[in-house]
């Protein structure tokens, strides 16, 4: 809060509609408790229970927000879901503070309810509503914030909100359908892995005991898995009395030409990669040929390549379109919409698209130099909109067909899927086959000589 000395209390009061209101969102910043009241009084609340609010931290609120340092994400259907409550509330004339209360109370997330209230706090001290929204961008995202200031500034924040709930709603819609068709492969994926590590912990160690007691030697292909096994965790940890000593934590290593120590674990390798990935991309994310060399790659994967050019064009479309419509300047439009898109390539060659447009070239002229980025149609449709002075219109419909390729394109997915499981199925079935058979027979083999 920007004013030290207010204090937080929690209140059971009735609300203009002669509801009561009661729980954890309820609370009201306010020097003492006199003040509370008044504060209740005035916005037409009539107060039953007033109670300062314990600054200690609480083990389900304050500690969550301390441990994630206040930055709550919230899914992509929780924003629609504020999205279109803030445009219910406002359009029927309630005010700001009383909207994000009244929204905090109907919430799951303690942290998020804690936000709202926080945030009506700020506006009360007389916080500008963008600088209030701006403070919590880990919450709302740069498009969710570029349409509120946009509302603001003009004064049209009723007109704004329904273009921000109608886009919110959207894209929760297709975050919907890419989970829907990615949940299938996620679950027989998980299903292989927990079959996998009962394979390894469970059968091998007994056919380990078995050749042993025979005196005879793994074949192969069972080493092999031995090996891998071996060295699948990352550290080694010896257990003395059902505890691990601390001394005895130690990385699984294999050592090159006899001396060099080296990460054998495929975990310590993914962390490694995935850590140098991002350190790499976070230095080079401003250069256009890399983000157009992931985006190529992205692009063009074997199956959910297609979808993701779609999901990342259709984003940037209906981000612009919005945007534009909510008077948000060309240029803020333009970079609202490359974040929007999630396109390394769409945010370098945003600045060059914003010079362009100012020294007064056309956006589709501009579009035609991507065509490896934006599809045909799209550059066709919106040629189409600026000849004909509809630009604002065309993005709309170009937007709403490309929603219509996603839905057929994920229709078709499904069946690529299935298929593509089955040999995926096929392949790790074989490898099992061979891995626990060859024992036996080997075994087999060793018993009758």
């Amino acid at each position: 809060m920007s004013d030290k000395s207010l204090k937080q209390f929690r209140y059971e009061a009735y609300d203009k509609t002669g509801a009561k209101q009661k729980g954890k969102g309820c609370v009201v910043p306010a020097v003492d408790k006199e003040a509370a009241r008044q504060i209740l009084v005035d916005n037409g609340f009539i107060p039953l229970v007033i109670k300062e609010k314990k600054s200690g931290f609480s083990a389900d609120g304050d500690l969550k927000m301390l441990f994630t340092r206040g930055k709550v994400k919230v899914k992509p259907d929780v924003t629609a879901s504020i999205a279109a409550q803030m445009c219910a509330y406002i359009r029927a004339g309630v005010s700001w503070t009383e909207t994000l209360e009244a929204i905090s109370r109907d919430l799951k997330n303690e942290n998020l309810q804690k936000i709202l209230v926080d945030m009506s706090a700020e506006i009360r001290s007389g916080k500008r509503l963008a600088e209030t929204f701006d403070m919590y961008p880990a919450t709302f995202n740069e498009v969710f914030r570029g349409y509120i200031r946009a509302g603001e500034d003009s004064g049209s924040m009723v007109e704004t909100l329904e273009r921000l709930k109608t886009l919110t709603a959207k894209q929760a819609a297709l975050v919907s359908k890419i989970k829907g068709v990615t949940a299938y492969p996620k679950m027989v994926g998980w299903a292989l892995a927990v079959m996998v590590i009962a394979i390894l912990y469970l059968v091998l160690p007994k056919f380990e005991e078995m050749y042993v007691s025979y005196g005879v030697d793994l074949p192969g292909s069972t080493l092999a898995v031995q090996a891998f096994k071996r060295n699948m965790w990352p550290i080694t940890v010896d257990f003395w009395l059902t505890f691990p000593k601390p001394w005895t934590l130690r990385p699984t290593m294999i050592f090159l030409f006899g001396f060099i120590p080296w990460p054998s674990s495929p975990f310590t390798w993914i962390i490694g990669i995935r850590f140098f990935s991002k350190r790499w991309l976070a230095n080079n994310s401003q250069k256009e040929n890399v983000g157009r060399f992931i985006d190529k790659v992205k692009f063009k994967l074997p199956v959910f390549g297609k979808l993701i050019h779609l999901t990342t064009m259709y984003r940037w479309v209906s981000t612009y379109a919005g945007a534009q419509k909510s008077n948000v300047f060309q240029s803020e439009a333009l970079v609202l919409a490359a974040n929007a898109s999630g396109s390394m390539w769409l945010k370098t060659i945003t600045p060059d698209f914003i010079g362009r447009l100012n020294s007064g070239e056309t956006l589709p002229d501009i579009l035609d130099d991507y065509p490896e980025l934006f599809p045909n149609n799209l550059r066709t449709m919106l040629s189409s909109g600026e000849r004909t002075g509809d630009l604002i219109i065309m993005l709309d419909n170009a937007a709403d067909a490309m929603d219509n390729d996603i839905d057929g394109l994920i229709a078709g997915l499904s069946a690529k899927i299935e298929v593509a499981l089955l040999m995926v199925l096929s392949a790790v079935v074989l490898v099992l086959l061979v891995i626990l058979y060859a024992p036996i027979m080997g075994l087999a083999t060793k018993v009758l000589e």
